[in-house]
């Protein structure tokens, strides 16, 4: 349950027990200086390389990712093969997995959910 305590809820609740955390909150609240931004996704910008925008990033850093981890690759030549290659790659690996443990599927739909939600740039 995650929510703001009203802090007269906080003081009846700690002040017998924990008179100091209740002194010590306090003492942090006054030094917090906090202005939320509702309603607007707030996501970090992370430094790409110039000849890609983010979502090519994004995918080129997923694709190469998975055939590290299920194309039988290394890390280094995982990050060596482009996009398209790690499909080919991809695909071949999935054709001895079952519909439910698919990798390829699974991927390009959760890359577009992070594409329809605007989280890749």
């Amino acid at each position: 349950d995650l929510h703001v305590i009203p802090a007269q809820e906080i003081i009846e609740h700690w002040q017998d027990t924990c008179p100091e955390a209740v002194l010590n909150t306090k003492r942090i609240a006054e030094r917090c200086n906090v202005d939320l931004q509702l309603g607007r996704i707030l996501i970090p910008k992370f430094p790409i390389p110039t000849d890609e925008d983010e979502k090519t990033y994004l995918d080129r850093l997923v694709f190469q990712g998975l055939v590290y981890r299920y194309g039988g690759k290394t890390l280094q030549e995982a990050s060596e093969i482009p996009v398209p290659e790690c499909r080919e790659i991809l695909e071949e690996a999935d054709k001895e997995r079952d519909e439910a443990h698919k990798v390829l599927p699974r991927i390009d739909y959760e890359l577009s959910v992070v594409d329809k939600m605007g989280y890749n740039g």
